[in-house]
C-alpha cells in the first residue's frame, strides 16, 4: 500500500498517511527503532518512527546489499521508504540507493547539497529527475515532524546546495532525532573541522544542551579523525553505533576513538561484529 506524503513549506514538516486497511494488518512499532545495517564499509541506517509506518534510511552504504536490508526490516507488503537522506555523496553512503530507488517507492530524498560528481550520486540525482520524486537540500533549522512528538532536526550542514568542500565528510547532514525524551545524534561521516562549527554556533547561541542525547551514530566510521572530545562531552550519549565493514582496511573503527568512548562509559555497538544493531528507545 502506497502512503500520502506532504511537504509543507521550508521547515520540511511531513504530514504521512497510510490506507487504513493496512494499518489494522500492522501492529504499529511503540518504540523509537534505530537500526544501522551490516553493510560492510559504508553507512546505512533506518529510523522508524514510533505509532506510525513510517521509515526513514540514512546512507544506502555502497552497494545493492541494502535492499535486502529493507526487504528484511519493512512491514510485509510495504514497499514505500517513506524519507531517504543521503548525508554525503560518497560512494560508501551512496552508492546502494540507486537500488533503492529501483526497488521501491519514494517519499522525499533529503540531500546535503554539497557539490558532489562520483558516478553513484549522479546516478541518483538522474533517477530523482526522471522519477520527479520530492527533493530537499538540507540546511540547518530545517525539521521534519511527525504527529505531536517526532522531531528531526538539522544542525549541519550550514549552506542550502552548490558549496564545494574541500572535505567532503565535514558536509554530512547532521541531525538530531526527538521523540518525547529520548533523543539521538546522527552525524554520517561528519569530522573534527565540522564538529567544531557545530559547537561554535550553538555555543554562540546558548543552546548546547540541543546536542545532548542518549545515542550517538559515531562520525566517519569511527575513525580518529572525527568524535572529538568536545563533541562526545557535549552531546554526552550512554549509547554509540560504529558503521564500519569487518577487517576493513582503513582499520576502523580507530582505537584511539574506542578509548575515547570506553574512558566516557559509553557502550559502544559495532556493525563489523558480522550483525545489524537494533536499538530501541
Amino acid at each position: 500500500m502506497k502512503k500520502l506524503l506532504i511537504v509543507l513549506n521550508v521547515v520540511a514538516v511531513l504530514c504521512i498517511l497510510k490506507y487504513a486497511s493496512f494499518l489494522f494488518l500492522w501492529k504499529l512499532p511503540q518504540d523509537l527503532e534505530l537500526i544501522a545495517f551490516d553493510i560492510g564499509q559504508g553507512d546505512s541506517l533506518m529510523l522508524t518512527v514510533p505509532n506510525s509506518s513510517i521509515q526513514i534510511l540514512i546512507d544506502g552504504g555502497p552497494d545493492d546489499k541494502v535492499v535486502e536490508k529493507l526487504q528484511k526490516y519493512l512491514p510485509a507488503g510495504d514497499n514505500f521508504v517513506d524519507v531517504i537522506i543521503l548525508t554525503h555523496g560518497h560512494d560508501d553512503h551512496v552508492g546502494g540507493l540507486p537500488s533503492v530507488i529501483e526497488n521501491f517507492e519514494v517519499g522525499l530524498v533529503i540531500d546535503t547539497g554539497a557539490i558532489c560528481d562520483n558516478t553513484n550520486y549522479q546516478k541518483m540525482v538522474e533517477q530523482i529527475e526522471l522519477l520527479s520524486l520530492p527533493k530537499l537540500y538540507a540546511v540547518r533549522g530545517e525539521k521534519i515532524r511527525i504527529g505531536s512528538d517526532f522531531i528531526l532536526e538539522i544542525i549541519h550542514p550550514f549552506f542550502s546546495q552548490n558549496v564545494e568542500y574541500k572535505n567532503l565528510n565535514d558536509a554530512s547532514i547532521t541531525a538530531t532525532v526527538s521523540y518525547q525524551e529520548k533523543k539521538i545524534v546522527l552525524t554520517g561521516d561528519l569530522e573534527i573541522e565540522g564538529e567544531r562549527e557545530i559547537l561554535k554556533y550553538l555555543q554562540g547561541r546558548g543552546e548546547l544542551e540541543k546536542l545532548k542525547a542518549g545515542v550517538l551514530k559515531i562520525g566517519h566510521h569511527g575513525s580518529k579523525t572525527a568524535t572529538s572530545i568536545e563533541f562526545l562531552k557535549a552531546i554526552n550519549p550512554q549509547q554509540a553505533i560504529i558503521s564500519s565493514g569487518k577487517e576493513n582496511s582503513f582499520g576502523h573503527p580507530h582505537q584511539e576513538t574506542i578509548t575515547k568512548l570506553k574512558k566516557e562509559d559509553v557502550k559502544i555497538f559495532r556493525t563489523d561484529k558480522g550483525e545489524d544493531v537494533l536499538i530501541k528507545l
